[in-house]
């Protein structure tokens, strides 16, 4: 091998892991956890179902951050969701019944932000007797609690 041809190869090298060296590789950050316990005021912003009661409750939200999953648990209900990468939050509809003669289906959703959520409620009512239908929606405003 001439000199030449391997003075060649060496830069080539050289080159290759320079440029290696120089890139900086992928970031890795972990996104935040959400879970936690929030003191929740609760508010009706659309209602054509007639009158509803609504009460400020507290929220507990457990967090997978490796899975996205998120539960949010309120007045002893249990809503299974995901949370995207941009900290927005939706949960799988669930059909719900109280005794009262009405059908609940029921969806979340919302935005988390640092110690606090923001979340619409639509509640769609069905009268069981009659099949009539209405749609309600509550906000949500969570401010997380501090734990002593």
């Amino acid at each position: 091998m001439s000199a030449f041809m391997s003075l060649r190869l060496i830069a080539a090298a050289a080159l290759s892991m320079c440029s290696a060296c120089s890139s900086p590789g992928p970031t890795q950050t972990t996104p935040p956890s959400f879970a936690g316990t929030y003191s929740t005021v609760v508010a009706v912003t659309e209602n054509a179902c007639g009158s509803v009661t609504v009460m400020d409750m507290l929220t507990f939200v457990t967090h997978d951050v490796s899975t996205g999953s998120v539960q949010l648990s309120h007045a002893g209900t249990n809503y299974q969701g995901t949370v995207k990468a941009d900290s927005t939050f939706s949960t799988v509809p669930l059909t719900l019944t109280f005794g009262d003669g009405n059908s609940y289906r029921m969806t979340i959703a919302g935005k988390f932000a640092t110690k606090a959520f923001d979340a619409l409620v639509t509640l769609d009512r069905t009268t069981i007797a009659t099949g009539a239908m209405c749609r309600y929606v509550v906000r949500w405003i969570g401010t997380q609690l501090q734990l002593v």
